[in-house]
């Protein structure tokens, strides 16, 4: 089934992400985001590259152990990339592919009971994908 969602906030990306986290339901907080050129005139195409991470309920669910031996717990986030014509399409591309990580990371964690067994993070912890 087909969901639709709607939001105004300040500006056209900010409410497309915010239309989007209603259709979701799931908490993120914007940790970065960039937009580029790839093509030059009226028509370029842009990509978008964001970085999020969990927070709400599930934001004790993100920290894994430090892959470098020192012990420890970080906090992972997770990241996107969308490219178009239309920046807020690039945008909004982005941070879906980017929210579909962190739910599927949190998913497979929730199901993990076996402490011994939960992801480990890796030196940079970030992991893109080209849509």
């Amino acid at each position: 089934a087909a969901a639709a969602a709607a939001a105004v906030r300040a500006g056209p990306v900010d409410a497309a992400y915010k239309a989007i986290d209603g259709l979701v339901r799931v908490d993120a907080e914007l940790v970065d985001y960039s937009v580029n050129s790839v093509t030059e005139g009226i028509q370029a195409l842009a990509t978008t590259r964001v970085s999020i991470r969990p927070t709400g309920a599930m934001r004790n669910e993100a920290y894994v152990e430090k892959a470098n031996g020192f012990g420890g717990k970080v906090q992972r986030t997770f990241s996107g990339q969308g490219a178009d014509e239309d920046i807020v399409v690039s945008s909004a591309r982005a941070y879906v592919a980017a929210l579909n990580k962190m739910i599927g990371f949190l998913s497979v964690v929730n199901r993990t009971t076996d402490s011994s067994q939960r992801p480990r993070a890796s030196g940079n912890d970030v992991v893109v994908s080209v849509m």
